[in-house]
């Protein structure tokens, strides 16, 4: 399973990206799924090998506003579960 996108699957749900990867290999024309991706995942996910990877796009997307909103709420929650890569 982590190389969904190269096997035949049918995508329910997830983001557009996800459904965009197994379209690419399961579609002559990933169109024909009705897959679309906006401006801001276009150039990720058309440039992506598939399968599985760590995404680490939030830490250029995330506003220092926002940071520091989810640690006011979220922080010692999710303090076990912080990690750096």
């Amino acid at each position: 399973m982590l190389r969904f996108d190269e096997r035949p699957q049918h995508v329910l749900g997830g983001n557009s990206g996800t459904q965009f990867l197994v379209a690419r290999n399961q579609f002559e024309n990933p169109q024909d799924a009705f897959v679309s991706l906006g401006d801001r995942t276009r150039d990720y996910y058309g440039e992506h090998a598939g399968g599985i990877s760590l995404d680490l796009r939030w830490k250029q997307e995330l506003s220092s506003e926002h940071e520091a909103l989810f640690e006011k709420l979220a922080g010692r929650a999710n303090a076990e579960l912080k990690w750096e890569a």
